[in-house]
Protein backbone atom coordinates (compact mmCIF):
# COMPACT_ATOMS: atom_id res chain seq x y z
CA UNK A 1 0.00 0.00 0.00
CA UNK A 2 1.34 3.80 -0.56
CA UNK A 3 4.91 2.79 -2.44
CA UNK A 4 5.75 6.48 -1.61
CA UNK A 5 9.60 5.30 -1.64
CA UNK A 6 9.71 4.09 -4.99
CA UNK A 7 10.37 5.49 -8.69
CA UNK A 8 8.85 5.74 -12.12
CA UNK A 9 9.90 4.74 -15.40
CA UNK A 10 13.59 5.02 -14.61
CA UNK A 11 15.08 1.75 -15.17
CA UNK A 12 16.00 1.39 -11.75
CA UNK A 13 15.64 -1.45 -9.29
CA UNK A 14 12.44 1.15 -7.54
CA UNK A 15 10.64 1.38 -10.02
CA UNK A 16 6.99 0.89 -9.28
CA UNK A 17 5.52 0.69 -12.60
CA UNK A 18 7.94 -2.37 -13.25
CA UNK A 19 7.15 -3.98 -10.01
CA UNK A 20 3.36 -3.50 -10.51
CA UNK A 21 3.63 -4.97 -14.08
CA UNK A 22 5.52 -8.23 -12.72
CA UNK A 23 2.98 -8.45 -9.75
CA UNK A 24 -0.33 -7.72 -12.17
CA UNK A 25 0.85 -10.36 -14.60
CA UNK A 26 1.74 -12.97 -11.91
CA UNK A 27 -1.87 -12.06 -10.23
CA UNK A 28 -3.64 -12.30 -13.95
CA UNK A 29 -1.89 -15.95 -14.84
CA UNK A 30 -3.52 -17.59 -11.99
CA UNK A 31 -6.79 -15.19 -11.89
CA UNK A 32 -7.56 -13.82 -15.46
CA UNK A 33 -10.60 -12.43 -14.25
CA UNK A 34 -9.42 -10.17 -11.82
CA UNK A 35 -8.60 -6.12 -11.84
CA UNK A 36 -5.19 -4.97 -11.26
CA UNK A 37 -5.52 -1.66 -9.39
CA UNK A 38 -2.13 0.25 -9.45
CA UNK A 39 -1.76 3.16 -7.11
CA UNK A 40 1.14 5.47 -7.49
CA UNK A 41 4.21 6.78 -6.12
CA UNK A 42 5.14 10.09 -4.32
CA UNK A 43 7.78 12.85 -4.36
CA UNK A 44 10.74 11.03 -3.90
CA UNK A 45 13.82 11.38 -6.23
CA UNK A 46 13.33 9.36 -9.73
CA UNK A 47 9.07 9.95 -9.16
CA UNK A 48 8.32 11.94 -12.35
CA UNK A 49 6.98 15.57 -11.48
CA UNK A 50 3.88 17.71 -12.62
CA UNK A 51 4.20 20.59 -14.79
CA UNK A 52 4.63 23.20 -12.07
CA UNK A 53 1.06 23.41 -10.30
CA UNK A 54 1.72 22.39 -7.04
CA UNK A 55 4.62 20.17 -5.83
CA UNK A 56 3.15 18.48 -3.28
CA UNK A 57 1.99 14.71 -3.57
CA UNK A 58 0.03 12.18 -1.76
CA UNK A 59 1.62 8.80 -1.20
CA UNK A 60 0.19 6.86 -3.90
CA UNK A 61 -1.41 9.91 -5.64
CA UNK A 62 1.72 10.54 -8.08
CA UNK A 63 0.39 9.17 -11.18
CA UNK A 64 2.68 11.12 -13.34
CA UNK A 65 5.15 9.27 -14.74
CA UNK A 66 1.79 7.36 -16.75
CA UNK A 67 2.25 9.77 -19.59
CA UNK A 68 5.74 8.28 -20.25
CA UNK A 69 5.89 5.09 -18.75
CA UNK A 70 2.48 3.12 -18.36
CA UNK A 71 1.92 0.09 -16.79
CA UNK A 72 2.09 -3.03 -19.30
CA UNK A 73 -0.31 -5.85 -18.30
CA UNK A 74 -0.10 -8.85 -20.68
CA UNK A 75 -4.11 -8.53 -20.46
CA UNK A 76 -4.32 -4.55 -20.75
CA UNK A 77 -7.97 -4.27 -19.96
CA UNK A 78 -7.54 -5.47 -16.32
CA UNK A 79 -5.41 -2.65 -15.74
CA UNK A 80 -7.28 0.03 -12.84
CA UNK A 81 -5.09 2.74 -11.77
CA UNK A 82 -5.85 3.76 -8.25
CA UNK A 83 -4.38 6.80 -6.36
CA UNK A 84 -4.78 8.40 -3.43
CA UNK A 85 -6.20 12.02 -2.08
CA UNK A 86 -6.33 13.98 0.88
CA UNK A 87 -7.96 17.35 2.27
CA UNK A 88 -6.02 19.45 4.47
CA UNK A 89 -6.45 17.89 8.17
CA UNK A 90 -4.06 15.05 6.78
CA UNK A 91 -1.51 17.65 6.05
CA UNK A 92 -0.75 20.89 4.82
CA UNK A 93 0.14 20.39 1.28
CA UNK A 94 1.46 23.84 -0.83
CA UNK A 95 -1.61 23.96 -2.82
CA UNK A 96 -4.26 24.54 0.47
CA UNK A 97 -2.99 28.15 0.24
CA UNK A 98 -4.48 30.87 -2.31
CA UNK A 99 -6.43 30.40 -4.58
CA UNK A 100 -7.48 27.14 -2.72
CA UNK A 101 -10.39 25.70 -3.86
CA UNK A 102 -10.14 26.67 -7.14
CA UNK A 103 -7.12 25.66 -7.62
CA UNK A 104 -7.64 22.10 -6.84
CA UNK A 105 -8.97 20.67 -10.49
CA UNK A 106 -5.34 21.80 -12.12
CA UNK A 107 -3.79 19.56 -9.36
CA UNK A 108 -5.74 16.75 -9.79
CA UNK A 109 -5.78 16.60 -13.16
CA UNK A 110 -1.92 16.99 -13.38
CA UNK A 111 -1.56 14.69 -10.51
CA UNK A 112 -3.34 11.89 -11.56
CA UNK A 113 -6.96 13.10 -13.04
CA UNK A 114 -5.36 12.73 -16.41
CA UNK A 115 -5.05 9.31 -16.92
CA UNK A 116 -8.45 7.88 -18.42
CA UNK A 117 -8.27 10.63 -21.20
CA UNK A 118 -4.63 10.09 -22.33
CA UNK A 119 -4.59 6.65 -21.68
CA UNK A 120 -8.05 5.25 -21.94
CA UNK A 121 -7.32 3.06 -18.78
CA UNK A 122 -9.98 3.30 -15.89
CA UNK A 123 -9.80 5.19 -13.16
CA UNK A 124 -10.75 4.66 -9.61
CA UNK A 125 -10.04 6.70 -6.13
CA UNK A 126 -8.43 4.00 -3.76
CA UNK A 127 -8.33 6.25 -0.84
CA UNK A 128 -10.00 9.86 -0.31
CA UNK A 129 -10.97 11.32 2.71
CA UNK A 130 -10.35 13.71 5.88
CA UNK A 131 -11.97 15.30 8.92
CA UNK A 132 -14.41 17.29 6.99
CA UNK A 133 -14.01 19.93 9.54
CA UNK A 134 -14.59 23.69 8.74
CA UNK A 135 -11.35 24.72 10.46
CA UNK A 136 -8.64 23.29 8.49
CA UNK A 137 -10.46 23.83 5.41
CA UNK A 138 -11.04 20.53 4.98
CA UNK A 139 -14.73 20.47 4.31
CA UNK A 140 -14.33 22.90 1.67
CA UNK A 141 -11.57 20.39 0.09
CA UNK A 142 -14.05 17.49 0.14
CA UNK A 143 -16.82 20.02 -1.06
CA UNK A 144 -14.44 20.78 -4.31
CA UNK A 145 -13.30 16.54 -4.04
CA UNK A 146 -17.07 15.51 -4.51
CA UNK A 147 -17.83 17.88 -7.10
CA UNK A 148 -14.58 17.12 -9.13
CA UNK A 149 -15.40 12.82 -8.78
CA UNK A 150 -19.10 14.09 -10.22
CA UNK A 151 -17.91 15.97 -12.98
CA UNK A 152 -15.15 13.62 -14.22
CA UNK A 153 -17.15 10.52 -13.74
CA UNK A 154 -14.57 8.70 -11.48
CA UNK A 155 -15.02 5.82 -9.09
CA UNK A 156 -13.79 5.87 -5.84
CA UNK A 157 -13.26 4.58 -1.77
CA UNK A 158 -13.55 6.43 0.87
CA UNK A 159 -11.56 6.43 3.62
CA UNK A 160 -12.69 5.14 6.28
CA UNK A 161 -15.03 3.65 8.54
CA UNK A 162 -13.39 3.45 11.67
CA UNK A 163 -13.20 6.66 13.75
CA UNK A 164 -9.63 5.87 15.19
CA UNK A 165 -7.80 7.22 12.00
CA UNK A 166 -5.92 10.60 13.64
CA UNK A 167 -5.23 12.06 10.27
CA UNK A 168 -8.91 11.59 9.07
CA UNK A 169 -11.47 10.12 11.53
CA UNK A 170 -14.16 7.67 10.12
CA UNK A 171 -18.00 7.38 9.00
CA UNK A 172 -18.23 6.13 12.22
CA UNK A 173 -18.10 8.31 15.64
CA UNK A 174 -16.00 7.46 18.49
CA UNK A 175 -18.61 5.13 19.98
CA UNK A 176 -17.93 3.14 16.77
CA UNK A 177 -21.80 3.15 16.47
CA UNK A 178 -22.91 6.69 15.65
CA UNK A 179 -23.13 7.54 11.81
CA UNK A 180 -20.48 11.24 11.01
CA UNK A 181 -24.04 12.43 9.22
CA UNK A 182 -21.63 15.09 7.36
CA UNK A 183 -19.80 12.78 5.92
CA UNK A 184 -22.50 10.27 4.53
CA UNK A 185 -24.69 13.47 3.40
CA UNK A 186 -21.66 14.23 1.40
CA UNK A 187 -20.96 10.94 0.12
CA UNK A 188 -24.95 11.34 -1.05
CA UNK A 189 -23.72 13.42 -3.73
CA UNK A 190 -21.94 11.12 -5.42
CA UNK A 191 -24.41 8.80 -8.25
CA UNK A 192 -24.38 4.95 -7.02
CA UNK A 193 -23.59 2.10 -9.22
CA UNK A 194 -26.65 -0.40 -9.41
CA UNK A 195 -25.89 -3.68 -8.85
CA UNK A 196 -28.54 -5.49 -9.84
CA UNK A 197 -28.27 -5.94 -13.05
CA UNK A 198 -24.14 -6.78 -12.55
CA UNK A 199 -26.13 -10.28 -10.54
CA UNK A 200 -27.15 -13.11 -12.29
CA UNK A 201 -30.41 -12.98 -13.20
CA UNK A 202 -30.80 -9.09 -11.62
CA UNK A 203 -31.51 -10.82 -8.13
CA UNK A 204 -29.57 -10.82 -4.60
CA UNK A 205 -28.61 -14.13 -4.03
CA UNK A 206 -29.90 -15.47 -1.01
Amino acid sequence: NEPHKSSWGRGAPTDWDSAAERIGNRVLSSCPRWLVFVEGVSAQPGARGDRGVSGGYWWGGNLVGVRSSPVALSAPKRLVYSPHAYGPSTWPQPYFGPPFPENMPGVWDEHWGFVPAETGVPLVVGEWGGKNDGSSGDHTWHLAFVDYLKRRQIGSFYYCLNPNSEDTRGLLLDDWTTIDDGKLDLLKRLPATAVLPLLPGGKLPG
